[in-house]
């Protein structure tokens, strides 16, 4: 599994930046810093307030911030001072933005912020969070929420005080989810030409559940699924969601893996 931060890694950063190639049996070289902002915005489908409360996870200045108990990063530590890669990750149906550590925390490690909003009405709390008129709502909210994050990540790197001012690299940003995340994923990525690549992980693309697809996507994108998924398996959703890259693509099968590896 860790060998997926490596391939984020390859495609976000340019071979000049890579002082030495990444090792995917472990984290990266930095301290992770985690905080919490609340971005709001209008659900497109209600016209109703919907606030994300988006984490994010960032390479942080060593001895700030205070250690999380169970868990290796830094709360609310100082930003490392440079300029870092964004991600933007969707977490999957019933799920919350905190799933995923492996993937979050680690690219923090190697030097990425990642943002991770959470889909109201598609969270772990939500009765209808797993089922078709769910699916309905959430899946245009998901498209708005991540772009809507995305905006909201790039203006507080322009303004003065913000902690991530000066910290994101503009032209270096990526896109990924699980399962109804990675459906997301594949959905944002045409709309938005400002993320630069993607990694669809275990992406629920099934027409049968009103999530089909048929908008191309050009970036640079990788497509993984687990051998013994039983929910997105291979033939037909991963292939099929693999078909709809017209990019640079990469599919991957994972041995021995659940579609619910990708979330812990």
């Amino acid at each position: 599994m860790p060998r997926l931060l490596l391939a984020f890694v390859l495609l976000l950063l340019p071979s000049s930046v890579l002082a030495a190639r990444p090792d995917p049996s472990g984290r990266g070289r930095y301290a992770v810093g985690r905080t919490q902002i609340t971005f709001t915005k209008t659900s497109v489908t209600t016209g109703q307030p919907r606030p994300l409360d988006t984490v994010i996870w960032y390479p942080a200045v060593p001895g700030t911030g205070t250690l999380e108990r169970n868990i290796n990063v830094l709360r609310d530590a100082a930003v490392l001072e440079r300029r870092w890669p964004l991600v933007l990750f969707s977490h999957g149906a019933c799920a919350f933005p905190g799933q995923s550590p492996f993937f979050t925390e680690g690219l923090a490690s190697w030097g990425f912020v990642v943002a991770a909003p959470p889909h109201p009405g598609s969270t772990i709390q939500d009765p209808t969070c797993f089922s078709v008129p769910g699916f309905a709502d959430s899946a245009p909210n998901r498209v708005a929420d991540i772009r809507f994050v995305l905006d909201q990540m790039l203006a507080l790197a322009k303004q003065p005080g913000s902690p991530f001012a000066g910290r994101i690299k503009r032209r270096r940003i990526g896109m990924s989810g699980h399962s109804f995340g990675g459906y997301t994923t594949l959905r944002v990525l045409p709309e938005d030409d400002r993320f630069r690549a993607g990694v669809a992980l275990a992406p629920a693309v099934i027409a049968s559940l009103g999530l089909g697809l048929t908008a191309r996507v050009r970036q640079p994108t990788i497509v993984m699924v687990g051998e013994h998924d039983t929910e997105t398996p291979l033939d037909p959703v991963g292939r099929g969601a693999f078909a709809l890259l017209d990019g640079p693509r990469f599919l991957v099968e994972l041995p021995n893996t659940g579609h619910c590896a990708f979330a812990v």
